[in-house]
């Protein structure tokens, strides 16, 4: 479809949307609010709402370092609401619609200055991987907070995709980037590897499966990683532990400039959110699973 239809179908789209806030009981003001959040989204993804396909990926977009923290979650959760009510009129079906509301990042308006979400202890992190009695899901957690993996990049892995040294990664825009091990998890992430591709004959396949043996999807990892976290008491998803592997590299002495290419982030400036984090140490491989 041409842009200016594109456009137009949008203008179409965001009334409808409006009368909805409306009736809904929405003020003025408020309506206007969504409104605009909205069309900020649709102009930044080519006027597209299909252009963003899982919540780890809206967030990036909303907390990328040039927003007010209090900015980021107002749009997050006005583009979240749009999505909602694309899936509920049928009008688009999308993964971010079904993402827990109760599992939204949560910026305090208070505190402004508070960029970014603690992270767990690299101490607790170790305690959560070393007590998962399952294989696949102790993987699934290592690849989210070794590998700082966004939640879709886990679901597509296939086994082909672990070498010896590193990761394949197929990001967002199917960028391609290669993500290195911390030493001590290589071994673990090439015999499962290893186990599939001999159970499978040689075939490639999805490196995490169902029990069906098809692709895992967003909310299993979601699920998996959720159910970790409540085994300590504490409230665990996937971008956390993202934002965990690339906060705990940044203190270990990891440089900007590289943590930026580890994430896949295509804009540098996104990964300025870390710049304020104390450096405690000079090696750039000491991640805590290694020891370092």
């Amino acid at each position: 479809m041409k842009s200016y239809e594109l456009k137009r179908q949008n203008r179409e789209l965001i009334l409808k949307w409006e009368r909805y806030l409306e009736r809904q009981g929405k003020s003025y003001r408020t309506v206007l609010e969504y409104r605009a959040s909205a069309m900020q989204y649709l102009k930044a993804h080519k006027h597209s709402y299909c252009e963003l396909r899982s919540m780890e990926a809206l967030i990036d977009w909303c907390y990328d370092g040039k927003r007010q923290p209090s900015s980021a979650r107002r749009l997050l959760l006005h583009v979240y609401e749009f999505h909602r009510w694309l899936e509920k009129t049928r009008v688009h079906l999308n993964p971010i619609a079904r993402f827990p509301r109760e599992d939204l990042p949560k910026v305090s308006r208070r505190n402004s200055n508070k960029k970014l979400p603690d992270p767990p202890t690299p101490e607790v992190m170790k305690k959560i991987i070393e007590s998962e009695p399952d294989p696949q899901c102790k993987l699934v957690i290592t690849a989210a907070y070794t590998l700082g993996l966004r939640n879709q990049e886990i679901c597509g892995l296939n086994i082909s995709d672990v070498r010896t040294n590193a990761v394949r990664i197929l990001g967002k825009g199917d960028k391609e980037r290669l993500v290195p091990y911390v030493p001590t998890m290589a071994k673990t992430f090439i015999t499962f590897a290893a186990t599939l591709l001999e159970k499978d004959k040689g075939q490639d396949g999805p490196l995490f499966r169902t029990k069906r043996g098809g692709r895992i999807t967003g909310e299993t990892v979601r699920g998996i990683i959720k159910s970790a976290g409540e085994r300590f008491g504490i409230k665990l998803h996937p971008h956390l532990l993202r934002h965990a592997y690339a906060t705990h590299l940044i203190q270990a002495g990891c440089p900007i400039e590289k943590m930026a290419v580890l994430l896949g982030h295509s804009d540098i400036s996104t990964t300025w959110r870390y710049s304020h984090l104390t450096v405690n140490q000079t090696d750039t491989a000491a991640h805590p699973m290694n020891g370092g």
